[in-house]
């Protein structure tokens, strides 16, 4: 038996500058080369990569119709996060890592959140794919770890 008389908690300070891209894709292959760029080229400011297909994309709409797709063609959305405390350090790297997706011939179209509101917008749309989904009568989940 033992009593607990102190406790010390170590919280992370939240990032002050947050980027957010969406991403059309062609297949899959390029959804992977996609997650492969941006390791290698946004490193430690990388905090979320998630992908959807355009069914899910489509069920998600539908269920949200205040929101859109910004981007056209390819099969499958990718959305990439980037977070970290320096905006213009942030920034030049999420620029280069768009540019080299394009130049790989990964992503064939993409924008970037202009605002906190349209970021919140493109993972609306994200996260809104398992409610969708599960309102049509399909379960499934995208939720799946890579090791690095």
């Amino acid at each position: 038996l033992g009593v607990i008389t102190k406790v010390a908690l170590a919280v992370p300070a939240a990032p002050s500058s947050v980027g957010v891209a969406w991403l059309a894709c062609d297949d899959f292959g390029a959804v992977r080369r996609t997650l492969r760029l941006a390791r290698t080229h946004l490193g430690e400011v990388l905090s979320a990569i998630e992908f959807l297909d355009l069914p899910a994309r489509d069920a998600a709409l539908r269920a949200q119709p205040d929101l859109s797709d910004p981007v056209e063609g390819g099969s499958f959305r990718v959305l990439v996060e980037v977070a970290g405390s320096d905006a213009a350090h942030d920034d030049e790297k999420l620029n280069r890592f768009l540019e080299a997706s394009a130049e790989a011939g990964a992503v064939l179209d993409g924008v970037v959140a202009a605002s906190t509101t349209k970021a919140r917008e493109l993972w609306r749309v994200r996260e809104g794919v398992s409610d969708a989904m599960s309102n049509a009568g399909f379960v499934f989940k995208y939720d799946v770890s890579l090791p690095p």
